[in-house]
């Protein structure tokens, strides 16, 4: 019961943090609503009965039936404006505060957490329930106030004028198919444009927790075009509901007249016959009190599911308080990266062992290692030799089991996460290339001028093959926009890293796909590009075309560093290094490598 109550505190407050008008609305709304049904239901029909019984003239009784009508017809431009325009837009407002909030969080949690299966599981269901059960909570406790009040009101009544009455049947709702049905085919409408409208708000959504995005949201700055996508899709959808709504909300105005005149109407029309057959009987007592008790034992059932519905919800907005009570990894990370005077990274004894792996199973083993500002570094390695956990300890992905990363000194968990996203740019090997123009593709770490972006574009080979680069960079990736092959995808990718201007630029087997010749053509135009940024350069492969280019390469074996040096010094010691690189050698017999 407490949780509960915690819980609803939290939807008041999401509620009043979002229009703090809201729960003021609903509770109004709900209060009217609930007060017009026991009126009508109770007390209207028992006036204007006693006013036939007692013989008041037409005028009394008809100036009564039109004041009824003017405030049912009042109410209900209301009750449709609520239900058709301002409920749904209220609605993607919460939905847009609490998707973004989840998203936020889940972009803290740190990548070895982020990428289990609990963790999925945590965020699917939390993304998928929490708005919904908010909505549903703000609607059940406005629906509970409103059937207190009935209740109240229905029960004075009842012990006022006979507390043993039977409980008699109600008069059935009549409505009109002709309005209903046009009034569902523009409902059917509305949600076909809405759908079309949110797809991309929805992509932007989906981003946060599928695996193949994991690692780049966390090394780059990319959720921030990715919210931007959200929010634009929730502009676009807010406009949709604001004009369509309009005709939904006319047609169901229309139609609820129809509905409530006809279950006002008959019943008055039996009554007043019945009385003129000779009836003896007072007949507004008898009415009223059938009314009464059948309202009675409906809202006590109803209100029992509503308060089922609030417990159910409830429990859902627990999760997603829980989600977001957790630890935040980020909150003592104040240091400030300073590249003033360049910048030293010190491997000191690091390892890691995977979640899940046996003690004695290490990714990385004892590993001291220095890199030095402005280096150009290739790491090598067969399968599982523990390359890509280094990169990934060193862009502070993953901490370190035991050992540490030092970045110029200090510890680079101590670092804020967007100050790491500015220094190490990173291109894995599962890149993604977002459905989004060109320009915001290349810009992930900030807004850069078109010119930079250009630029970047002509340094990996990709503006040639794009025809009127300066329009096309505006142009969204898709197939109705600019379509990309393969090839240009990874160039854009690697572009990204030329246009940012990083400290530190890691590649981690992005050209995988290519040829050994082809790489080390790409490879050749990023150390051109990066030349003049001054920007230190790591990259991982298999394949060795382009370790002649470097200053130093590292050779991995089992998780540790067992050869440090340059091209022909490797080559001289005939190590692990030399075999792969002859091995190599011999598929490209007669080739330049």
């Amino acid at each position: 019961m407490k949780k509960s109550v915690v819980s609803i505190k939290a939807m008041l407050k999401i509620a009043f943090y979002i229009e703090k008008k809201s729960v003021i609305i609903c509770v109004v709304y709900n209060l009217i609503k609930q007060l017009m049904n026991v009126f009508y239901g109770v007390y209207f029909i028992r006036m204007i009965l006693a006013g036939l019984e007692t013989k008041q003239s037409f005028v009394h009784i008809l100036v009564i039936i039109l004041f009824m009508f003017v405030i049912n017809v009042l109410f209900g431009r209301f009750d449709q404006y609520y239900k058709n325009i301002y409920l749904p837009i209220f609605k993607l407002k919460v939905d847009s505060y609490i998707n973004e909030e989840i998203m936020r969080k889940a972009n803290s949690i740190p990548y070895e957490e982020a990428t289990s299966s609990s963790e999925l599981d945590k965020y699917n269901r939390v993304i998928k329930n929490s708005s919904k059960m908010v909505m549903q909570a703000y609607q059940s406790f406005g629906l509970v106030c409103g059937l207190i009040e009935a209740f109240v009101m229905v029960l004075f009544y009842i012990i006022n004028v006979d507390v043993f009455a039977i409980v008699l049947s109600g008069f059935p709702l009549l409505y009109s198919f002709f309005l209903a049905e046009k009034s569902a085919e523009l409902e059917y409408d509305l949600n076909k444009k809405v759908s079309s409208l949110t797809r991309k708000k929805e992509y932007a959504r989906r981003v946060y927790y599928l695996r193949d995005y994991t690692a780049e949201m966390r090394t780059t700055k990319i959720d921030r075009i990715m919210r931007e996508i959200y929010q634009e899709g929730f502009r676009r959808t807010v406009d949709t509901y604001k004009k369509d709504g309009k005709k939904i909300t006319l047609i169901a105005f229309f139609e609820l007249l129809l509905g409530d005149a006809v279950s006002m109407v008959l019943p008055l029309v039996y009554v007043i016959i019945r009385m003129l057959c000779g009836t003896r009987y007072l007949m507004g007592d008898f009415i009223g009190i059938t009314q009464a008790i059948t309202i009675f034992s409906s809202d006590v059932e109803w209100l029992l599911d509503t308060a089922l519905e609030l417990k159910t919800a409830s429990l859902y907005i627990s999760d997603y308080m829980d989600y977001l009570a957790r630890e935040e990894h980020q909150a003592e990370k104040v240091k400030k990266i300073d590249v003033t005077k360049g910048f030293h990274i010190a491997f000191e004894h690091a390892q890691y062992r995977y979640p899940g792996a046996p003690e004695d199973v290490l990714a990385l083993a004892d590993v001291s290692v220095d890199i030095r500002n402005g280096e150009k570094i290739a790491i090598v390695g067969e399968n599982g030799a523990g390359k890509t956990t280094f990169v990934s300890l060193l862009v502070n992905l993953i901490s370190c089991s035991s050992g540490r990363v030092l970045l110029n000194g200090i510890d680079i968990n101590a670092y804020e996460r967007g100050e790491l996203k500015s220094f190490f740019g990173v291109v894995c090997q599962d890149y993604q290339i977002y459905p989004v123009s060109v320009r915001d593709n290349v810009s992930i770490n900030g807004p850069i001028a078109d010119a930079d972006i250009i630029d970047a574009i002509q340094k990996v080979g990709l503006a040639d093959r794009i025809n009127d680069i300066n329009i096309a960079i505006g142009k969204e990736i898709n197939d109705k926009g600019l379509v990309l092959s393969g090839g240009e995808r990874q160039r854009l990718a690697l572009a990204r890293v030329a246009a940012n201007k990083f400290s530190v630029v890691i590649l981690d087997e992005p050209t995988s796909a290519l040829d050994a010749l082809t790489e080390r053509n790409i490879n050749q135009l990023i150390l051109n590009a990066l030349r003049d940024i001054g920007s230190t350069l790591i990259f991982i492969s298999h394949k060795l075309s382009t370790t002649k280019l470097v200053d130093r390469i590292l050779v991995f074996d089992n998780g540790r560093i067992v050869e440090d040096g340059n091209h022909e010094e490797l080559m001289k010691q005939g190590g692990l290094y030399s075999k792969m690189y002859q091995a190599q050698s011999n598929m490209y017999k007669g080739k330049s490598v």
